[in-house]
């Protein structure tokens, strides 16, 4: 229906002015991770991106946000080495297609156990496992094999270093 549009599109844009901050801030952690910053339009990025959470989101959570952007900030300065376990990396890996699928994939698990009769706790534990498998198989059917088409795509695109005439 119409008003089922119109709620649709709403609730996307909310979530963009509300989530896409959060992406700017990592994407700008990542570059100073990778030495490749402009320091003051990227500092102003994320100078905005912070202040972003304690508008958008309520002091509790603009707090949280506000702590993750601090331990992402550390762990990219190499300031906390535990963070790179095996565990916690393939975790990393796999963020972006959990990122997608975790919210409805949970939901409906979530639903599905209830209905079954599974007490909360089993219910939450099946769909964060669901989820989970779900975005290592995309990440490794997806994912994977887009990036490399892509890096050789790149690599057969750079210009080529010309010889000079003898």
């Amino acid at each position: 229906s119409l008003r089922e549009d119109l709620h649709l599109q709403e609730c996307a844009r909310a979530g963009r002015t509300k989530y896409a901050p959060l992406f700017i801030g990592g994407m700008v952690l990542y570059r100073g991770y990778r030495g490749r910053l402009d320091h003051r339009a990227d500092q102003l990025l994320l100078m905005l991106a912070i202040g972003h959470a304690f508008i958008a989101y309520q002091t509790p959570y603009a707090l949280f946000v506000a702590g993750c952007y601090a331990v992402f900030a550390l762990a990219a300065a190499g300031r906390l080495p535990w963070l790179a376990k095996p565990p916690l990396l393939w975790l990393g890996r796999l963020s972006y297609c959990l990122y997608l699928v975790h919210q409805n994939i949970g939901y409906a698990i979530i639903d599905l156990g209830y209905r079954l009769g599974l007490p909360g706790p089993a219910a939450v534990a099946l769909a964060l496992a669901t989820a989970i498998a779900l975005a290592s198989l995309m990440h490794h059917a997806v994912e994977r094999p887009a990036l490399n088409w892509f890096r050789q795509y790149r690599e057969r695109k750079r210009p080529q270093p010309r010889m000079a005439a003898p």
